[in-house]
């Protein structure tokens, strides 16, 4: 039980996380348990007492608002990954203009995550408040709980369509060659993602090791090379 820490990772980094842990784990021989969900749904554990040391969020907000309540250190906050929203389909002539074909309406189901518990559903709802398509499409949405569940409607073919994380494109089997249109960044709120120390953790010697490991040039290299923007 030394040894260990437990990660709250949201489900959009959780496939570089366990590239991240692994590493980390030929390093230190500590280990890392990792649980992969939504930031929302990890935020309301994390509230109800889950024993989690670390949280890796797919936002600030919860991170902060955790860091704000006495449930994580405050100063251990910091950005580890900024995320990049596409707009993917498993057909390329559908992302040709990804803009426009959005506006002609012409397909049946678009996913996304629900933007009321995954980050980026809600960057995926300002981009389409941004087009001014939003109200347009409420009765073709198909709301994952988390981007990776968005994600895998596309690849099962249950929508044609949908926002996602740039990152879970990079690592995945699919082929995704010119098959995304890389939304821009301003058409939604810069997807800045914190790690913090929570309390449970913050005598933790692996998840302090852990944290630090992130901040070093190595795993920053990583975390770019996965679809992510580093400071």
């Amino acid at each position: 039980m030394a040894d260990e820490a437990h990660v709250a990772v949201a489900a959009n980094f959780a496939s570089s996380h366990y590239k991240l842990a692994k590493q980390f784990e030929s390093q230190t021989h500590y280990h890392i348990i990792t649980s992969a969900a939504s930031s929302g749904k990890l935020f309301a554990q994390i509230k109800h007492g889950a024993p989690y040391d670390i949280f890796l969020s797919a936002d600030q907000k919860y991170p902060m608002l955790l860091g704000d309540s006495g449930n994580a250190s405050a100063n251990s906050r910091f950005t580890y990954a900024i995320g990049r929203l596409v707009l993917w389909s498993k057909n390329p002539k559908y992302i040709v203009d990804g803009e426009k074909f959005l506006s002609t309406l012409s397909y049946n189901y678009l996913a996304v995550a629900n933007p009321r518990v995954a980050p980026y559903g809600a960057a995926a709802k300002q981009a389409l408040r941004h087009m001014k398509l939003w109200g347009n499409l409420q009765q073709k949405l198909v709301r994952g709980e988390s981007v990776l569940q968005a994600f895998q409607f596309i690849a099962t073919g249950n929508a044609e369509l949908g926002f996602i994380a740039l990152s879970l494109l990079l690592n995945t089997n699919q082929d995704v060659s010119q098959a995304y249109w890389e939304v821009p960044l301003d058409y939604y709120t810069s997807l800045r993602q914190d790690a913090i120390l929570l309390s449970h953790g913050k005598n933790n010697k692996v998840a302090l090791a852990y944290l630090n490991f992130l901040k070093q040039a190595y795993a920053r290299n990583m975390i770019s090379k996965a679809g992510y923007f580093t400071e």
